[in-house]
């Protein structure tokens, strides 16, 4: 799904439309295999989701005397 959200700039990064409005090098270079970057998109997103799972867990404003 992250691959078709229209606003996002993720498909030409992954070379799946001919855009060229982004400057893809100076992200792409902190990568060292093509498919290094997806990647990384992709695990970003699931701990997103991990996290939007569990933070109800999150006690906050916990007093300790």
């Amino acid at each position: 799904e992250l691959k078709e959200f229209p606003y996002s700039s993720l498909p030409e990064y992954l070379r799946l439309t001919k855009n060229e409005i982004c400057q893809k090098e100076i992200v792409t270079a902190y990568f060292k295999k093509p498919g290094s970057y997806q990647e990384f998109v992709f695990e970003q997103a699931d701990y997103q989701r991990e996290l939007s799972l569990i933070k109800h867990l999150i006690l906050e404003n916990l007093e300790v005397d």
